[in-house]
């Protein structure tokens, strides 16, 4: 009977347990959609990471803290990486879309000037890279730090080295009430810098944002800490002190 006992407490307690790490790894993790509008981009037009119509391209994209905090995003998150909603893939190249760059910066302005903005810091780069229908995840090669009271750029780029016969795969995108974005493409190399050329829009790719808590050191444990709290797996008994 003892036996049963501690195994039925033992029971009931990592269950407990089990569900306030569920929630606690609920509250250090927010993944948040920015953008719900179901237009797309045709195969040659943008906006949309994944551009292939002409040699290059470049987009960047404001994201204003105003949309963060309505989505319960708070000062000191981490973001940790971006997403875009693929509804067709088209022609796709073969290999994949080519040296792709994802770019971030914390801005003032609340509407996009007609001026490409300078100085981001990069998150995210692949040689190559082929999207899949749904939403394609991109993991940062470092978080980027929100600081809770400005607006966010995003910049994604792409280059090839010269024209191939594929075209750009659809995304979603959402029209907002500010001009959200610039938008540029050319048969040229080095689109990725700044060109002169910009295109202002209130067309947005819908986004998928991925925020963390930023870590406290070292790794981080499976489970929230518990006080006074002992587990023997080998006895299968619980103590709490």
């Amino acid at each position: 009977m003892r036996t049963f006992l501690q195994q039925f407490k033992s029971l009931v307690f990592l269950l407990f347990a089990t569900a306030v790490t569920a929630s606690w790894h609920s509250a250090s993790a927010q993944i948040v959609n920015i953008g719900t509008g179901t237009a797309s981009n045709t195969d040659q037009a943008l906006p949309t990471p994944y551009q292939n119509y002409y040699w290059g391209s470049k987009q960047q994209f404001l994201i204003l803290k105003t949309e963060l905090t309505a989505l319960g995003i708070t000062s000191g998150r981490n973001l940790n990486s971006i997403g875009f909603n693929v509804t067709a893939l088209n022609a796709t190249p073969p290999g994949g879309y080519l040296e792709t760059y994802i770019r971030l910066k914390h801005v003032t302005y609340s509407a996009m000037p007609s001026v490409w903005e300078t100085g981001l810091t990069q998150v995210f780069y692949a040689a190559t890279y082929t999207p899949t229908l749904g939403w394609n995840i991109h993991n940062f090669s470092a978080p980027f730090t929100w600081d809770g009271t400005s607006n966010i750029v995003v910049e994604v780029c792409n280059n090839a080295s010269a024209w191939t016969s594929t075209s750009n795969a659809s995304v979603f995108f959402t029209t907002t009430s500010f001009a959200s974005a610039l938008l540029y493409q050319t048969d040229a190399s080095g689109v990725c810098g700044s060109p002169l050329t910009v295109t202002s829009t209130f067309d947005r790719c819908n986004m998928r944002l991925n925020f963390t808590l930023p870590s406290s050191g070292g790794n981080p444990s499976l489970y929230p800490p518990i006080a006074n709290f002992a587990y023997d797996k080998g006895i299968d008994t619980v103590w709490i002190n």
